[in-house]
């Protein structure tokens, strides 16, 4: 997914230009694309998008971002979010999706504390009602669940990749934010009855997520008109 790749930066001077943006972000790696927004006058916005030939490249430059300066300014960098995406995470909770039999909560923490700079509080597979099930059987995991992650960065990239292969079963990954506004959602807080998949909360189940996008990334820049910046959207 080349949506990883880019990052914003917030705080520009206004005399910076695109070439000195790309020179001072070569530091961190190679350069794809460079682009400081401006409005109708062509004057800078105070921000722009840059886009690296690897993850790896702007996983750098983040880890550097607290003291970035150019131009006598104090930049803020954070990891582009496609326009067609989600937008940037407001929770360190993420939702997953077509979960299935064979994985259990002990493959997703150990798959994601692998794979990314984390370290994962909590995982919930939901599970069908014990009650009623014949004595011994084991109660089958509804097709969903929720982690919990220690950090917003790794939040925002395991959501841009959106498919993880964990335990040979191909799950999805999308922001968990209630239905409401209101986090009481009923009794037993977020999801009504008894947790997050009851009436009210997060959606009950499978239906409940239907409004999240898939999208590529459409376009590219387009620093002329000042509602479109193209494939991402500004923090």
């Amino acid at each position: 997914s080349s949506g990883i790749n880019a990052e914003y930066g917030g705080g520009l001077n206004k005399e910076t230009t695109e070439e000195s943006l790309k020179e001072f972000f070569s530091q961190f790696g190679e350069i794809a694309e460079c682009t400081v927004i401006k409005d109708p006058n062509k004057i800078s916005r105070g921000f722009g998008f840059i886009t690296f030939q690897t993850v790896e490249e702007v996983d750098k430059c983040l880890e550097s971002k607290s003291g970035l300066t150019l131009d006598e300014r104090q930049i803020e960098v954070k990891r582009a979010i496609p326009k067609d995406g989600q937008g940037a995470a407001k929770s360190l909770r993420v939702y997953l999706g077509r979960v299935k039999e064979g994985i259990t909560e002990e493959n997703v923490k150990e798959y994601f504390e692998k794979n990314f700079p984390c370290s994962v509080e909590s995982v919930e597979l939901m599970k069908e009602r014990a009650e009623g099930l014949p004595e011994g059987q084991e109660p089958r995991l509804r097709g969903f669940g929720f982690v919990t992650f220690d950090n917003s960065d790794t939040v925002d990239k395991v959501i841009i990749i959106r498919n993880h292969e964990i335990n040979g079963v191909t799950i999805t990954v999308n922001k968990a934010e209630p239905k409401s506004r209101n986090p009481g959602g009923g009794r037993g807080g977020w999801g009504g009855r008894g947790g997050f998949s009851g009436r009210g909360g997060y959606g009950g189940g499978y239906g409940g997520y239907g409004g999240y996008q898939r999208g590529g990334f459409r376009g590219g820049f387009n620093s002329n008109n000042p509602n479109n910046f193209g494939r991402y959207r500004p923090y």
